[in-house]
């Protein structure tokens, strides 16, 4: 029950999504390379720490794309608030 928005709190558009996967994406390829882990878990520390330090627990991928992640009952209320 969760919702992807933009950060204007709007359905995402299609490269936003895409964008966002992106850095998932090549980190799953990249755990499939020995060489490449310990670079992958720099990135995942990293990663861990934007989720800890943002207030609304975004990730890297979701301050590139402009994307952030709320339930969908955040995400009634703010289109409640907006129709008055």
């Amino acid at each position: 029950r969760l919702r992807v928005v933009n950060d204007w709190g709007r359905s995402c558009r299609v490269w936003q999504s895409v964008l966002r996967r992106l850095g998932a994406a090549l980190t799953q390829v990249a755990w499939t390379l020995w060489e490449f882990i310990p670079l992958v878990l720099v990135y995942e520390f990293i990663a861990l720490a934007f989720v800890l330090l943002d207030p609304r627990g975004r990730r890297p991928e979701d301050f590139v794309a402009g994307t952030r992640v709320m339930t969908e009952k955040q995400y009634r209320q703010i289109r409640r608030q907006e129709g008055m």
